[in-house]
């Protein structure tokens, strides 16, 4: 029902039972994902129109309390939110990704897919690649946040 107002058509897999699973495994073009993205961006509105609860998208963009206490097994990874990633501050008070705005959200995908939100400066990135993890987020986000921001301002 949320995809209806997006017009996305997306596929969700299921197991073995035909149920859905919810963690991961939804298949859409890269339009739509840009949709989901901007609706993340936009705390839940959709063309004027709250979708989702203001409630749930501020449950959503705060790291877990799990997530922010857990030791980090590497220093990129990312504190959680609700089914999100997020830059905000670790445990041991460090950013993960250490060149990213603290309010930086990601959503990341199979192999290499990875959305970048950036809130404060109202840019979406979106990385469509099949690399398994050799990406390093910070260096790749970092140069491509400087060239959207430098595209913004001509």
């Amino acid at each position: 029902a949320l995809f209806d107002p997006l017009d996305i058509r997306a596929s969700f897999e299921t197991d073995g039972q035909g149920v859905f699973v919810a963690s991961s495994y939804v298949y859409m073009s890269l339009k739509d994902l840009l949709k989901v993205a901007q609706l993340i961006l936009s705390k839940g509105y959709w063309k004027g129109i709250q979708l989702i609860p203001e409630e749930y998208m501020v449950n959503m963009t705060t790291p877990t309390k799990a997530s922010r206490e857990r030791s980090r097994m590497r220093s990129d990874d990312l504190n959680y939110g609700f089914q999100i990633w997020l830059n905000g501050l670790s445990a041991n008070g460090k950013l993960p990704l250490k060149d990213l705005p603290p309010e930086s959200i990601f959503m990341l995908g199979h192999h290499g897919q990875i959305v970048g939100i950036f809130p404060d400066d109202q840019i979406i990135i979106l990385r469509s690649a099949n690399d398994r993890g050799r990406l390093d987020k910070n260096k790749f986000f970092k140069e491509m946040l400087v060239w959207a921001k430098k595209q913004k301002s001509l």
